[in-house]
């Protein structure tokens, strides 16, 4: 639906849905950066075609490419959204088939930012979502080309021109992660390691720390606890801890497959996951140490079937820690870690 590779995806409001994606070959302002109201885009369709149908495991199906789209034509499957069928009386039919969607003309009801000419790599809320009767008004976005803060617009679906943005800021090399450590000061990683942190109200560029994080390959995830001084960065050879007050890494950990997402509930949270190859760890900082043995830190750990390449967390009413975990087979697990 978004017209190209999803890099990043923030919730600004219950409605408003923020994406960032690939710029593709020829980048326009714009393309890489949408704003979709959920009110009116066709995440919740109300007209489900009962064609293309796509079994979910096993199974003799006609390919979608051999069968015409909701609309009759034959676009290919990029264009087709698969959703349940259903009845006929409009009911959802628990079953393993799924049918596909036509989605054309849906991305003409997205709202492009003009902000980006490259691709957007990553988004940063703050302040962060996951804690109970939290509300972002801030969000930062990152590529190749520009890093930039804009103030999220009253109706939740729109942001307001960006009121702080510098050019090529690790030097036209691509950002991976960024991360607010508060509403002013923001961190960024790239693909050779380098970590920045920027300073929206510091005089000049705003770059106000530049240090190698001891990554050995390109940074995956980011995340910080300001009272401790303390950050970890993931990356393809394993994790990395930031003593970012001081300066310098405190602990590298080597693990045998690419730490693939990192996520916490925010800067003060005792919780953060770890995607390490098809394996979920869960940590608490409350056991971080002088020695920071990652083994007596790990309190939980679930196993999937495929790498983990995306995490997420949130708190619920009733103080429990839901996570999302994404993975490169395309399949998606909500667990309950308390």
């Amino acid at each position: 639906a978004v017209g190209r590779f999803i890099n990043d995806v923030a919730a600004l409001s219950p409605f408003g849905l923020l994406t960032a994606q690939s710029a593709g070959m020829k980048p326009q302002p714009g393309e890489s950066l949408r704003i979709w109201n959920l009110k009116q885009t066709p995440f919740r369709p109300t007209t489900r075609a009962q064609v293309n149908a796509i079994l979910d495991f096993g199974g003799k199906q006609e390919a979608l490419e051999n069968k015409g789209t909701a609309g009759g034509s034959t676009s290919s499957t990029s264009k087709a959204l698969a959703v349940k069928a259903d009845d006929e009386e409009g009911n959802i039919v628990e079953s393993d088939a799924f049918t596909a969607v036509d989605e054309f003309g849906y991305l003409q009801k997205s709202s492009m930012v003009y902000l980006h000419y490259r691709g957007v790599r990553a988004i940063s809320l703050w302040p962060k979502l996951g804690r109970r009767d939290v509300t972002p008004h801030l969000v930062a976005t990152v590529s190749k080309d520009v890093l930039a803060v804009s103030k999220i617009g009253i109706d939740g679906c729109s942001l307001e021109p960006g009121y702080w943005k510098q050019p090529d800021p690790h030097g036209m090399t691509d950002v991976n992660v960024l991360r607010h450590e508060s509403a002013s000061r923001l961190w960024t990683g790239d693909n050779h390691g380098l970590i920045k942190c920027w300073d929206v109200q510091a005089a000049g560029r705003g770059e106000v720390i530049s240090m190698n994080s001891g990554a050995s390959g390109w940074i995956s995830g980011m995340e910080l606890w300001d009272s401790a001084g303390m950050m970890c960065v993931s990356h393809s050879s394993g994790l990395c801890f930031i003593d970012f007050k001081a300066g310098k890494m405190v602990h590298d950990i080597r693990k045998k497959e690419a730490v693939g997402a990192l996520t916490a509930l925010g800067v003060e949270s005792n919780t953060f996951f770890a995607g390490v190859g098809s394996d979920l760890m869960q940590y608490d900082t409350r056991k971080f140490g002088a020695s920071l043995d990652y083994k007596n830190m790990a309190v939980g750990m679930w196993n999937f079937s495929s790498p983990i390449t995306a995490l997420s967390c949130t708190e619920t009413t009733h103080g429990h820690i839901l996570v999302a975990a994404g993975c490169m087979d395309g399949k998606l697990a909500v667990l309950d870690s308390t």
